[in-house]
């Protein structure tokens, strides 16, 4: 567990398989997910979603580009970026960014 964990937060942008990071921990992928889930709460795939978006976060804060945070952080474009962010922030990136640059 603490191997998928330090890889997502050193990789972020990295797609890891879940079925190869079962395999390094010798669980079934299914059993892989289950301790995942007691262990941190959330699933894989929203806990890795969860370290990506705050990455990104944390580049539109410091003024990057929506388009050069979605990269950075492993999203397919940066319409997949704000779709994902807005769901979990209810706020687009763009607005998030014109906030934490104003707050400076």
């Amino acid at each position: 567990m603490q191997l998928a964990l330090a890889q997502w937060h050193e990789h972020p942008e990295n797609a890891l398989n879940i079925h190869a990071m079962a395999q390094a921990q010798g669980m079934s992928t299914s059993r892989f997910i289950r301790h995942f889930k007691t262990a941190t709460g959330v699933t894989p795939g929203i806990y890795r979603l969860n370290i990506r978006l705050n990455g990104a976060r944390c580049l539109l804060a410091q003024g990057a580009a929506l388009a050069d945070a979605a990269l950075a952080m492993g999203f397919a474009d940066q319409s997949h970026l704000q779709r994902a962010f807005k769901a979990h922030h209810a706020a687009t990136p763009g607005c998030y960014a014109k906030q934490q640059l104003a707050s400076l």
